[in-house]
């Protein structure tokens, strides 16, 4: 008896997080119709066919556990600021719908509005990536705030945000929050928030020159040299 009734409160456990992960991200609902991810149904209905306004959820991730990227790019790059934040967006009702089209997906991270002055990413990406970039833009064109695009893969996405650990308070914070909003004809329908993870501590000193890590970025040209028959330290 002991078993069954600790998976009983087991079971109302999981039912009760399940309700609650459902909430997250709510928003009103809309005073007009978005078309959902099939093309043919209207997402503004509430799934029983009366034509009710929809409401709307939309749920945030990033691309990655956690985005590395270096600090410093006057000798060299791993890995440029190039975070990546996804949302999707459901029409709620009886027949739950992915909304992929009619909507705008916008994104931000509060308390993080610009990048370059905090890193000195954009002096060296013309020589790095053969590109000239407009001060805190990333690589594929979006900025620390912005709007996100229809992949058509049922989801939005805003690729490449060249954000930084370090926030406009210069505190270091490598979980950052973004504040994700569905807006239908200007009218907010949904929120929510989503980590942006993104750390520059990748110790490469443990490797290369753990006496000076002064010298770590130089002893990784060297052994790229020293292997693959390159010049780059030189």
């Amino acid at each position: 008896m002991q078993t069954r009734f600790g998976r009983w409160w087991l079971l109302a456990g999981c039912l009760s997080l399940g309700a609650g992960l459902l909430g997250l991200g709510c928003g009103g609902g809309g005073s007009a119709s978005a078309g959902g991810d099939d093309g043919g149904d209207d997402g503004g209905d509430d799934g029983g066919g009366n034509g009710a306004p929809a409401s709307y959820v939309v749920f945030g991730f990033n691309d990655l556990g956690m985005h590395c990227m270096g600090q410093d790019f006057s000798s060299l790059c791993i890995l440029p600021p190039y975070n990546t934040l996804r949302a999707q967006v459901i029409a709620r009702g009886k027949d739950p719908k992915i909304v992929s089209a009619g909507l705008a997906v916008a994104y931000s991270i509060p308390g993080n509005s610009e990048s370059a002055s905090k890193t000195n990413f954009w002096t060296y990406a013309p020589s790095l990536f053969g590109v000239n970039l407009a001060l805190n833009t990333g690589l594929a064109g979006k900025g620390m705030r912005g709007t996100m695009d229809a992949t058509g893969l049922g989801y939005y996405e805003a690729a490449g945000i060249p954000t930084t650990p370090i926030t406009d308070g210069q505190s270091e914070d490598p979980y950052q929050l973004s504040q994700i909003d569905v807006r239908l004809n200007g009218a907010t329908v949904a929120t929510t928030r989503a980590v942006v993870p993104v750390s520059w501590e990748m110790k490469c000193n443990l490797c290369h020159s753990p006496s000076d890590p002064a010298k770590t970025d130089d002893d990784i040209l060297a052994a790229h040299d020293r292997r693959h028959g390159t010049s780059l330290r030189t």
